[in-house]
């Protein structure tokens, strides 16, 4: 956020304590914000970053996804997927703790 990123944000549960817990003048500041369902926090953005294991997370609509990022990339850092399932589907794919942050095979 001091570099200057924008952040779209859902998370299911957590995002009340989160809002709480960040400093306000990035939500006012329109830095981060807190979407209310799962693909809006996707559209017009660089890449997803998935740091929870909500089981709704697990099978998404990958379709969907695409459509709304700006690029195709996702960082997993709960390596709820696997790299060359993901990649067969045209996304470009980070694994964070997989031996540092491991790009799928193919890329």
């Amino acid at each position: 956020m001091q570099a200057g990123a924008k952040v779209r944000a859902y998370d299911p549960i957590a995002s009340e304590n989160i809002r709480k817990a960040v400093p306000q003048a990035w939500i006012e500041e329109r830095q981060l914000t807190f979407c209310e369902e799962q693909y809006d926090a996707l559209n017009g953005c660089d890449a997803l970053l998935l740091v929870t294991e909500w089981k709704q997370f697990r099978n998404p609509d990958f379709e969907v996804m695409r459509s709304k990022l700006r690029d195709a990339v996702i960082f997993d850092g709960r390596n709820q997927y696997v790299p060359a399932d993901i990649d067969a589907l045209g996304f470009e794919y980070y694994g964070i703790g997989r031996q540092g942050i491991a790009r799928a095979a193919s890329r």
